[in-house]
């Protein structure tokens, strides 16, 4: 193995420690945790569930349509990593429509602030990527459709979130 190898393997283990004790410190100290009761943590459960089956549907439609009808123009990777956001989304939908998305001290204002800047920096780098002509690599959606999927799976947990948000606010009133 080559020097240059060693130590930016060495540097990589130090950074990935770093970020775990950081994490560790910040988003697992008393004040910052934040619990699901019981009943959410069945709602959880029933979530874990329909993002499951959503994902295996979504996979079997697209192998589906990959196989026999040989329309898809889209990178493999890009194709799956697609339909693992839809079950993402359906997890996040499930949850989120059932009050179990976010714990029992419910700060989901700081997980919107960061789905949305999440969102728009994946939408920015895809207008980017478009722009420079990097949507097609030979013949397919190449990368630049996984900064497309992200974004969309980034903002449509924002706007659904925000849906329930309006949709229980003017229940209670």
């Amino acid at each position: 193995m080559s020097t240059p190898y060693i130590i930016g393997f060495v540097c990589g283990l130090i950074c990935v420690v770093l970020v775990y004790a950081i994490k560790r410190k910040v988003l697992h100290s008393k004040s910052r945790c934040e619990e699901l009761d019981e009943r959410q943590k069945i709602i959880n459960g029933q979530a874990y569930k329909v993002g499951f089956f959503s994902l295996m549907a979504a996979n079997f439609v697209y192998a589906f349509v990959e196989s026999n009808l040989n329309t898809v123009h889209i990178n493999n990777f890009v194709g799956v990593f697609a339909c693992c956001c839809v079950g993402i989304i359906a997890y996040a939908g499930y949850s989120i429509f059932h009050d179990s998305y976010y714990g029992i001290k419910n700060q989901s204002n700081r997980y919107l602030i960061f789905f949305t800047l999440m969102g728009i920096v994946s939408g920015l780098s895809a207008v980017i990527q478009i722009a420079r002509g990097n949507l097609v690599e030979n013949g397919e959606i190449g990368d630049t459709g996984m900064f497309i999927c992200c974004s969309i799976l980034m903002l449509t947990v924002v706007i659904m979130t925000l849906i329930h948000k309006a949709t229980r606010k003017n229940d209670e009133e």
